[in-house]
């Protein structure tokens, strides 16, 4: 079962970092474990931290039958039922919801979850329809108040769908469905709407991190961007085979 950890902070934001592995070190990427001991640097006395795990889960939320029996089936996968747990903890509790493998540059990410009711991992860009997102929201890293409408809507259309399906239709639904009350709800739309576009190049390290870090290109990345995706997928190194500095050395150094 993918995991979270909860940040709740002295401001009442609770935070929940995306995990996919069992707490002990021994499971835990360890690109992973360096994303959550950034996150807790950051935030260091502010925030009380807690994991909430496959077993634990159950004292924050629960699923109805429907989807549980489907779970238990194989028809909703463990990537599926964390979207659905993901929704409801947003939806009862509200605060963050925040991808582990995301890296903080700095503590710019606190004035912004602060300073705005929704908020998003927004790149900004032209619409296009082979991409529902085209920038305008990460459902990895979502933000907002208890009962917020959107994730009230998200809840309902999981189960919704879910009474009717056995099989996910497309593997994005969680963006389909953000994106049908995105158009469908204009009070929802001028909330998300209200969300600046930010962190323009946060993919983008996922694909230079093993490259030689140029200094110069680095600043103008961290200029616009404090958050910054990587994958567990992908093996980082602190240097290239010549011996060179990589991006990745550089954003650890930041520790």
């Amino acid at each position: 079962m993918q995991q979270i950890a909860a940040l709740q902070l002295l401001n009442d934001l609770a935070i929940r970092l995306h995990r996919t592995r069992q707490i002990d070190a021994i499971y835990q990427p360890e690109l992973v474990q360096k994303c959550i001991a950034r996150m807790e640097k950051m935030f260091g006395d502010k925030a009380d931290i807690r994991i909430i795990t496959f077993n634990n889960y159950r004292q924050y939320i629960a699923f109805s039958e429907t989807v549980a029996e489907k779970f238990n089936k194989g028809c909703i996968s463990m990537t599926h039922l964390s979207d659905i747990l993901r929704a409801q903890l947003l939806c009862r509790y509200g605060g963050l919801w925040i991808d582990a493998t995301y890296y903080i540059w700095d503590d710019r990410f606190i004035d912004a979850l602060c300073q705005f009711p929704f908020f998003t991992q927004k790149q900004g860009g032209e619409l296009n329809e082979l991409d529902i997102v085209s920038g305008r929201w990460a459902n990895n890293f979502m933000k907002g108040p208890a009962g917020f409408p959107l994730f009230g809507f998200m809840v309902e259309a999981f189960e919704l769908f879910w009474s009717k399906y056995d099989e996910v239709l497309n593997y994005f639904l969680f963006d389909y469905i953000i994106a049908v009350c995105y158009e469908q709800l204009p009070e929802i739309r001028m909330i998300m709407g209200a969300c600046p576009v930010n962190n323009r190049f946060s993919q983008v390290l996922a694909d230079w991190g093993n490259e030689a870090c140029d200094p110069h290109k680095l600043e103008l990345l961290t200029a616009d961007t404090w958050l910054f995706k990587l994958t567990y997928k992908k093996r980082f190194s602190m240097q290239t085979s010549d011996g060179q500095r990589t991006y990745y050395a550089a954003l650890l150094e930041e520790e």
